[in-house]
């Protein structure tokens, strides 16, 4: 099974969740290093991000996206 762009991008992060790389409270890399990273545009890595924000395992705000649930203080991005 071949995987979107945006699914690659996710599982990338989903796996340095899963192996430590990423603690709850982490920031994620800014899009344009994710973008580069994964060699994709910065609206695939966003696509990617709102997905595991669907999840629960991210979320953004104007400072950035950071790993884990939203927290009720955190405005949206």
């Amino acid at each position: 099974m071949t995987l979107n762009a945006y699914q690659r991008v996710a599982d990338g992060v989903r796996q340095g969740i899963a192996d430590g790389t990423y603690a709850a409270g982490d920031q994620l890399p800014i899009q344009k290093e994710m973008a580069d990273q994964y060699s994709v545009g910065q609206a695939t890595v966003s696509r990617a991000l709102r997905l595991l924000e669907k999840e629960g395992l991210a979320y953004t705000c104007p400072r950035g996206a950071f790993v884990g649930p939203r927290p009720k203080n955190v405005p949206w991005a």
